[in-house]
């Protein structure tokens, strides 16, 4: 099953991507295979261009 993690609406739940991600590896013991793998199926399921997804997939591949 592929899933992803957002922040859906910031101001009302007090969150950021990085609390997110934090808790994740906190609580799951997710590490940075665990976060680029699910970056990946984000980027897949984002609603975007192809040159905006090109263009973030090179970044994502960059930070590994």
């Amino acid at each position: 099953m592929k899933v992803t993690v957002s922040t859906d609406d910031p101001p009302f739940f007090h969150t950021t991507m990085t609390r997110e991600f934090d808790m994740l590896a906190e609580k799951y013991g997710w590490d940075e295979t665990d976060f680029a793998e699910l970056n990946k199926t984000a980027l897949e399921a984002a609603f975007c261009d192809a040159a905006t997804r090109e263009r973030i997939a090179k970044k994502l591949e960059a930070a590994q």
